[in-house]
């Protein structure tokens, strides 16, 4: 089930609106759960149980991460987050890397002419590059004091799994709802704030994505026989389309979202006005990002070594977000370009422009700032 399908429009979300606004505040947050829950199902099917374990072995990861923190036993702390990094990693590794692992070991042997693997693909789960990351967020920062845990664990399963943000993002840390999930208020004014923002996201996703993407398809479908024209017309179609669809996917989720009475983070800020590579990665994506910033770029160092060492760690975070993307090596080169350009807008000193009238001392930074 997807945003714009007829089934959602129609019959998921205004049940879902008539059955929330019904419901008494404390059951609010298991009618959440059980929509939520129903809609992975209803694109995912069996997969749900790997994102139910998820859940619960996270769930618990906190709560023993957080009583270690308390009790300062910094060694025992360190280990359950440590464990937290190999159950996401790890859950994330098998279903999203394993055939292309397999792959790469095929092809090496059959270069010494041995039989290549025998492998039955494994079917990628829904959602689940975005439902990890999100999980693993919270027992890193409850590792740093920022928040209480859940104790609840139903609350925590609509924090991982709460339909607007469960597929494609944006990624939502908890200390941005962790109020909210336990208490918020269900108002006409969200209600209609959200449903303009949801329209704004729809609009973007089916009037325009949706429209330009036969053209898009059409130029970079293999042995397409284009014209310089044509391949310059098929590249602006695509452009338009990778944006509109995915700033459309996140204005829905951010007003649907708002329906509910919860605040979710931006996720796009004008990209293609960016200045410099620079202040492109803080304006596409920017929950990615910024989660890439905060738990794997300023971990390894960030920007307070030597300039080098800075410069190696830009290109290892990028290597990483283009894997991240998807089990090709296009996207390791993909990642690697974009991490030599920030590169090269160190190396020149390029400044970035200041948005929203903040200077740029003052600026939050993705990941290739600390």
């Amino acid at each position: 089930m997807v945003f714009s399908s007829q089934t959602f429009l129609f019959v998921f979300l205004p049940v879902l609106v008539v059955l929330y606004a019904l419901t008494p505040r404390r059951l609010k947050n298991s009618l959440l759960l059980v929509a939520s829950l129903l809609f992975y199902v209803w694109g995912g099917g069996w997969f749900i149980a790997w994102l139910l374990a998820s859940v619960m072995g996270n769930w618990v990861l906190g709560l023993l991460t957080h009583r270690a923190r308390l009790a300062e036993q910094r060694s025992a702390m360190r280990g359950w987050v440590a464990l937290t990094v190999v159950l996401n990693i790890g859950l994330l590794g098998w279903f999203k890397y394993a055939n292309f692992l397999v792959d790469q070991v095929s092809w090496f042997v059959e270069l010494f002419g041995r039989d290549p693997i025998t492998w039955t693909p494994i079917l990628l789960p829904i959602g689940i590059s975005f439902f990890t990351f999100q999980a693993s967020s919270y027992v890193f920062d409850l590792s740093k004091g920022e928040g209480e845990p859940l104790k609840n664990p139903l609350d925590f399963a609509l924090f991982v799994c709460l339909f607007p943000q469960l597929i494609a993002g944006p990624i939502v840390r908890y200390r941005q709802i962790a109020r909210e999930l336990v208490d918020r208020e269900f108002t006409y004014e969200n209600l209609c704030a959200g449903a303009v923002r949801f329209a704004h996201g729809l609009t973007k996703k089916v009037v325009i994505a949706d429209s330009v993407a036969p053209i898009a398809d059409a130029a970079f479908m293999p042995g397409a026989d284009l014209t310089t024209t044509d391949a310059w017309i098929g590249a602006i179609a695509y452009t338009i389309q990778i944006y509109f669809d995915f700033s459309g996917y996140s204005d829905m989720a951010i007003g649907l979202g708002r329906m509910f009475g919860f605040t979710f983070p931006e996720n796009f800020k004008h990209p293609y006005s960016s200045a410099s590579m620079t202040e492109f990665w803080r304006r596409w994506h920017v929950t990615l990002s910024e989660w890439f910033r905060d738990y794997v770029y300023i971990p390894i160092g960030g920007s307070h070594g030597s300039k080098w060492l800075t410069y190696r760690n830009l290109i290892f975070v990028f290597l990483v977000t283009g894997f991240w993307h998807g089990a090709n090596w296009t996207f390791v080169v993909w990642g690697a370009y974009h991490g030599l350009w920030l590169i090269i807008d160190r190396l020149q000193g390029r400044p970035e422009r200041p948005r929203d009238g903040s200077s740029r001392s003052n600026a939050r930074g993705s990941c290739c700032s600390s």
